[in-house]
């Protein structure tokens, strides 16, 4: 008898959870999720610092926090959306070079002492990859917005010392376009998620001018512009409201 009762309790959840996938089409949804991102490829150079500019190194992987809202479902399934995720500071190697871009440089370079965060916020949609009845989703998420890395460091050098950068922080802010590939469970008003995402933004200076009044008007150096491809790895719960 119990047996029997477990297993009509199960059919009946399952049952109605393809229902409860279909009231949610139409409704708004607040997502926060938690996750981890894998870190970054060598960032290269920066020159927003006050002073002289940046060689950095990869960012290690950090925990990840992300918001979400969800809009109601338009055409064949797609749900359009808008996010905000932050990934916790974190260490970063470099070096502080000590002047700037082009010029004559003694041959220093100064550790930094430094951390790194990361924020980004994007709109995009959830396209489903299978039937929405299912209690299952597979969805294929795409997006474009915006991604910036801040820094902050430690002073570097003394009062007495020919180089001092002081203690302060910096950021760079690009594009970026994401990808994602997930599954989400539905289970009433609520809905769980599992996800990896890929995001590609670029980072550096790239082209910047030499300024020396020595020099004749024009002159450049390139410090490079790199191409950078990130993953996150998450797990989202979704709350339906009426």
């Amino acid at each position: 008898m119990r047996t029997r009762m477990v297993v009509s309790a199960v059919l009946t959840v399952f049952f109605l959870l393809p229902s409860a996938a279909t009231a949610q089409s139409s409704s708004i949804g607040i997502e926060a999720r938690a996750g981890v991102g894998l870190g970054s490829e060598t960032l290269g150079f920066t020159t927003s610092v006050p002073q002289g500019q940046f060689n950095l190194a990869d960012v290690t992987a950090a925990p990840m926090l992300g918001l979400g809202l969800v809009l109601p479902v338009v055409g064949p399934g797609i749900r359009p959306q808008l996010r905000v995720s932050y990934l916790l500071p974190v260490d970063v190697a470099g070096n502080w070079i000590p002047c700037d871009p082009g010029l004559a440089c003694p041959d220093i370079y100064l550790p930094l002492d430094a951390q790194a965060d990361r924020w980004q916020a994007t709109v995009g949609a959830e396209f489903p990859l299978a039937a929405s009845s299912l209690p299952l989703r597979p969805y294929v998420r795409v997006g474009v917005g915006l991604r910036r890395y801040g820094f902050s460091w430690k002073q570097i050098g003394a009062e007495t010392d020919n180089f001092l950068l002081r203690a302060g922080s910096t950021g760079e802010t690009d594009l970026m376009a994401g990808l994602g590939l997930g599954a989400a469970v539905s289970m009433g008003a609520f809905e769980l998620s599992f996800e990896g995402a890929a995001d590609l933004s670029s980072f550096g200076p790239g082209v910047v001018p030499i300024v020396d009044p020595v020099l004749p008007a024009g002159p450049s150096i390139d410090l490079g512009r790199r191409s950078m491809t990130e993953f996150t790895l998450s797990v989202g719960l979704r709350r339906y409201l009426d």
